[in-house]
């Protein structure tokens, strides 16, 4: 019986250490592991012929994070993006989505394919 508790105390610890960590990452740093995360789902769901299609109601850097996502998983199906929702969006990016048939071009610039105006976001 004290192995199972063991097993239960070190996977509780594991647990608080993971919470520790979400606590203390950066934004930028906690995009990533959320996009890793995605990356990881989206696998698994290929693995059992699932469609992938991320939910994503935010800004113009994730929308960035989920195209370039979007443009490695075979299994992606729709990708839900927010593009008119604020006046002053292209005043912090810019942002340039192509849209075509139903269909977005994924940006081949540099790392997610826009640049952020930081003076605009203070």
């Amino acid at each position: 019986m004290s192995m199972f508790r063991r097993l239960r105390e070190n996977y509780e610890e594991q647990l608080r250490m993971e919470k520790e960590r979400l606590n203390n990452m950066s934004e930028k740093e906690l995009l990533i592991e959320l996009v890793m995360e995605l990356k990881k789902i989206a696998a698994m769901s290929e693995a059992y012929y699932i469609p992938f299609a991320p939910h994503n109601p935010s800004g113009p850097v994730a929308n960035a994070a989920t195209l370039q996502l979007a443009a490695c998983c075979p299994n992606f199906c729709i990708l839900e993006i927010m593009y008119s929702d604020v006046t002053w969006r292209a005043d912090v990016t810019n942002e340039s989505l192509e849209y075509a048939d139903g269909s977005i071009t994924i940006p081949d610039k540099p790392g997610l394919g826009i640049e952020i105006n930081e003076e605009e976001c203070l």
